[in-house]
């Protein structure tokens, strides 16, 4: 697994992780009512905590704890996503939480998002019943309805 350096974090930092899954991943055609909020179930199929590297000096891991994805009905979305620190020194853990936020648009069945806060991304996902799912660099999250 990639090792990532700390600062600046990510969203969706667990995605960007070297366990992406196939490309020839489809995703299902997303209902037209995609406003809600999601929470992360898993990240290529592995519930959460989810291993996110470490520091660059290697004196901690980070795991991705948790993920909050939500979706106006009016084009925007907000993520907030929960990363623990545990030291490889004193065994002790501090969390941090991030935001981001974007716009999102739904063209050819499926919800195209475009990242402005926390550093620029475009991504794809739909919604289809209770189940947000979304493709980010090679890898797949999947979010249940709150």
């Amino acid at each position: 697994m990639r090792r990532l350096i700390l600062a600046p974090l990510v969203p969706l930092l667990a995605i960007a992780l070297g366990c992406g899954g196939a490309d020839s991943f489809t995703l299902a055609p997303t209902d037209a009512n995609v406003a809600g909020t999601f929470l992360l179930h898993t990240a290529n199929g592995h519930s959460l905590p989810v291993d996110a590297g470490a520091t660059l000096d290697g004196s901690a891991e980070i795991y991705q704890t948790a993920d909050v994805m939500t979706l106006d009905g009016a084009g925007k979305w907000t993520e907030l996503t929960t990363l623990a620190l545990q030291s490889n020194i004193d065994n002790s853990e501090q969390t941090q939480t991030t935001a981001s936020t974007g716009a999102y648009t739904i063209e050819h069945g499926q919800i195209d998002f475009v990242r402005t806060l926390n550093g620029a991304a475009t991504f794809s996902g739909s919604v289809t019943g209770a189940t947000l799912t979304i493709r980010y660099n090679g890898s797949t999250l999947v979010y249940e309805r709150q």
